[in-house]
């Protein structure tokens, strides 16, 4: 027993021992026979082996993260399998190759000239700039033009110093199809990476920051996107006046976004599978363009420091700050004097007012970079916003990138989440953008959360495009005024040219939605409609009458200048139709093509009285011809269909049809079924198919069904619309 008790110990240590060999020897078969080991979570980045995979942070492998591989050597990267979101072919046409993706390969680079900084232009002072790092360094201005449009004077500049063989401004014989056959070099970039140098870049952007604006306590109003809360019963009459003067300037809260420090930390809104996701460290580098005019001072200087403080400086070649001749006096001197310490920051100032679309035509002219990026000026940058809009430009020039827009409460600056699963339409009434929700076959079609989304059409205020690219088609119509339609026109243009419009996933940023826009002016309405009736006249085709139909009263004849250039544009660089556009692109956007457009429903025995109907209230009246224009416009189909009005945003299309009352209402008609069929009969009735009762005009009553007796009140006279979509020159 004694002799027993003295050998267990030693079998214990024996085995033990023999488990220990057992365990190294299959950790070491495993890395000899296998040689792949994959990381717990996707943040395990600082080691990677051959074969190594990303992780989301719930444990799961994402077949479409990016791929390691040989990091040891030469730490290259390179997608395991093509991109998602693609849109589904269509038939065998030309148009098949719009959608084959990897055999996309840029544009060629070798010739693009610079901009000339020694060159002062001939609107332009300076125009290329090298930002503000001295004290005694000018600001560029752009020069006063007294006679002639500031606009098309930007444009001639950007088009003589940036025209090359291969851009359409002199070369209309060149196609963007064979532009693929080369790749831009600037968006290639195989160098070796100076990490260390890198490190020092990101460290001395901090230093100069946090001397400048240092980080406030966590606790500090408004940080990580809290909302502000400021009881107004407290404030004196005077901060009341103050405050409620600030809120009609800028078009928010003025008084609480002064309180918010101006580096306040933002929330990370990502999905959970974009934030194990790794970039390739060659990705292209941006100008960002930021145009302004008599913004607030927190909210810019908040914009400009969430830029530096939220995008890799390898990846950020300059931030172009464009004042369209504010005069506010807090953007004068002493923004000049605050800019100047901070680093890749340039300043340019109008002289007088171009306008949003000029004043980014003025940003482009002074980019220097392979890829431009526009923002607005009151913005809040998270982290990563930038690397997933570069990254899709890196693998294929033809994108056009932008992120999820998240809010900011115009009141409290309260950051809040959006609905990722949306796609952006626009609006037939005005050609305005709008986010509409992805359909059951659309979300099917996506292989994961982080897929990009295509997208119809974009906001435009806050985007990523190829600065070639943005060359080859065209840049901004010079005709659009101030602000409205440039977003649609190169949504379309993109889209009809080879491009794709996306919607990134793992791309967020916050933006402040104001309720009304206050640099605008009294004509804005109009402006905008101007420039809506340009791109529809250029891109639409037979799809323009859509929207005609309803900006155009009385039979007049529209004029929105002269569109001979864009129209000429588009035949040279052979881009698709907008028929393509509707089935292929924009699926889920109703338009009644084949419908044949009524100006008016008049009405025989009371000539002056009008079939009149309305979105918001179901029954249909006849009301005064001249007084309710665009209640009495009406689409009729060819299956009997009388439309009422049209989409807008979430509002559906209406169709007018009669009740068991016999009743002539206005109901959505998705929602309806053979009510709605109705007949325009030989005897100027209007029929009902169901009911075999006419329409009959009864004065102060709703629109009812009779018996067709053919009397002069059941008789109507159908008016179209005769005016001619002819384009005239530009009034100066």
């Amino acid at each position: 027993m004694r002799t027993g008790r003295q050998e267990r110990p030693t079998r214990c240590f024996f085995r033990f021992l023999c488990l220990v060999l057992v365990f190294w020897f299959l950790v070491f078969l495993q890395y000899i026979i296998v040689d792949e080991w994959y990381p717990h979570t996707g943040t395990d980045n600082h080691r990677h082996f051959s074969g190594a995979v990303n992780i989301n942070p719930h444990g799961l492998p994402n077949d479409h993260l990016l791929r390691v591989e040989d990091v040891r050597d030469k730490l290259k990267l390179h997608r395991k399998v093509p991109p998602d979101g693609h849109v589904p072919k269509g038939d065998n046409s030309d148009s098949d190759h719009h959608f084959e993706k990897l055999r996309r390969q840029g544009f060629p680079n070798d010739h693009l000239p610079r901009v000339d900084k020694s060159d002062n232009g001939l609107n332009i002072n300076k125009v290329g700039g090298e930002g503000l790092p001295k004290a005694n360094r000018p600001v560029k201005v752009l020069e006063k033009d007294r006679k002639s449009d500031a606009v098309k004077n930007i444009v001639e500049f950007i088009q003589e110093k940036m025209a090359t063989s291969d851009s359409p401004n002199k070369a209309y014989n060149k196609t963007l199809a064979p532009v693929r056959e080369v790749k831009d070099k600037n968006l290639t970039s195989t160098s070796n990476i100076d990490y260390h140098a890198r490190s020092r870049d990101e460290a001395e952007v901090k230093r100069i920051l946090n001397t400048i604006a240092p980080l406030a306590h966590v606790k500090a109003p408004g940080e990580f996107g809290r909302a502000v809360q400021v009881h107004v019963e407290s404030l004196s009459k005077e901060e009341k006046i103050k405050m409620e003067e600030g809120f009609n300037r800028t078009g928010f809260n003025l008084h609480v976004s002064d309180l918010i420090s101006l580096r306040r930390r933002v929330p990370d809104l990502r999905p959970a599978g974009c934030r194990g996701i790794l970039y390739p460290d060659d990705l292209p580098a941006t100008s960002i363009i930021i145009c302004f005019h008599n913004e607030a001072w927190s909210t810019l200087i908040r914009t400009v420091f969430s830029v530096l403080d939220n995008t890799p400086q390898h990846l950020l070649q300059e931030v172009i700050l464009v004042d369209d001749a504010s005069d506010h006096p807090s953007l004068g001197s002493s923004l000049e004097e605050y800019l100047r310490p901070l680093p890749k920051v340039k300043l340019v100032r109008a002289s007088s007012r171009v306008g949003l679309i000029g004043a980014r035509l003025l940003g482009v002219a002074a980019a220097t970079a392979p890829v431009l990026t526009f923002l607005d000026s009151h913005v809040e940058c998270m982290k990563d916003w930038l690397q997933p809009m570069l990254h899709r430009i890196k693998d294929d020039e033809f994108t056009v990138t932008y992120p999820v827009i998240n809010g900011i409460d115009n009141k409290d600056f309260n950051i809040y989440q959006v609905e990722v699963y949306y796609h952006g339409l626009f609006n037939w009434v005005d050609l305005t953008y709008f986010p509409s929700p992805l359909t059951l076959s659309m979300m099917r079609k996506r292989k994961s959360t982080t897929a990009p989304i295509m997208s119809p059409t974009m906001p435009g205020g806050i985007f990523s495009i190829s600065r070639r690219y943005f060359h080859l088609l065209g840049g901004y119509d010079p005709g659009l005024k101030v602000w409205g339609g440039e977003n649609i026109e190169l949504s379309f243009k993109t889209w009809m040219c080879n491009g794709t419009v996306e919607l990134l996933p793992c791309s967020h940023l916050a933006h402040i939605f104001r309720t009304t826009n206050p640099n605008l002016g009294k004509d804005a309405f109009r402006t905008v409609l101007n420039n809506a009736m340009r791109v529809a006249y250029v891109w639409m085709d037979e799809y323009k009458y859509l929207f005609f139909h309803n900006v155009v009263s009385n039979h007049v004849t529209p004029q929105f200048g002269d569109v001979s250039g864009r129209v000429l544009l588009r035949k040279k660089l052979q881009c698709k139709s907008f028929h393509w556009y509707m089935k292929e692109v924009a699926t889920d956007l109703y338009a009644p093509i084949s419908a044949v457009a009524l100006n008016k429903i008049v009405n025989v025995k009371f000539d002056n009285y009008c079939l009149t109907h309305s979105i918001y209230y179901p029954k249909v009246w006849c009301g005064p011809c001249d007084n309710f224009i665009h209640q009495q416009k009406v689409w009729y189909l060819d299956n009997g269909q009388l439309l009422a009005g049209v989409l807008w945003r979430e509002k559906p299309w209406m169709c007018l049809v009669a009740n068991s009352t016999e009743l002539v209402m206005s109901e959505r008609c998705d929602a309806i079924k053979q009510r709605r069929q109705w007949t325009y009969t030989h005897e100027n009735t209007i029929l009902n198919t169901l009911h075999k009762k006419c329409i009959e005009l009864i004065p102060g009553k709703p629109l009812v069904l009779t018996e067709c007796t053919g009397v002069r009140s059941q008789k109507w006279v159908l008016q179209q619309p005769s005016y001619k979509l002819v384009t005239h020159p530009i009034r100066r």
